[in-house]
């Protein structure tokens, strides 16, 4: 069973933008860190790199946390999850494992692209497969709640 091309295209489209999610994700280009000692006040510093210059034996140094990051990722998770459940055409498992697929090729394409940046930790490589599993999942559970909600509401419609 070939599949339409249609699904082809939407599957390029959500691999893409799962790309660029990555890439425009609030907190790449955040450049400040802050140097945490006990018993003295925090210090700011403009990038990881000046942060770790003549950085004292336990006292770390870590890029503050944005708040809108968990916003982003789940506002952005559903709306993958939901644009695959109405778009895609195929059969709800192949429709599931190729959205699935599509968004680990376009974390990883996006992985790769933070790489060449300068503030780039090298561990990311290590968690990535956690990250876009979890990713995924999250966004699997909404395209499953799409395509029941989906099928409940064609059930219900009267015939014509």
């Amino acid at each position: 069973m070939a599949l339409p091309q249609r699904d082809w295209i939407v599957l390029l489209g959500i691999s893409v933008a799962f790309c660029v999610a990555w890439l425009v994700e609030p907190d790449w280009n955040l450049q400040e860190a802050h140097r945490h000692c006990a018993g003295q006040p925090v210090e700011f510093f403009e990038s990881m790199t000046a942060c770790a210059v003549d950085q004292p034996v336990g006292c770390p140094c870590e890029r503050p946390q944005n708040p809108w990051v968990v916003v982003f990722w789940l506002v952005f998770l559903s709306g993958v999850g939901f644009a695959g459940a109405l778009l895609l055409r195929s059969q709800l498992l192949l429709s599931a494992v190729l959205l699935a697929c599509a968004m680990v090729v376009g974390g990883y394409c996006g992985l790769y692209f933070l790489s060449r940046r300068e503030l780039f930790e090298p561990e990311a490589w290590a968690y990535a497969p956690y990250v876009f599993g979890l990713c995924t999942g999250i966004a699997l559970f909404v395209f499953g709640l799409t395509r029941l909600a989906r099928r409940l509401v064609m059930k219900r419609r009267p015939a014509t």
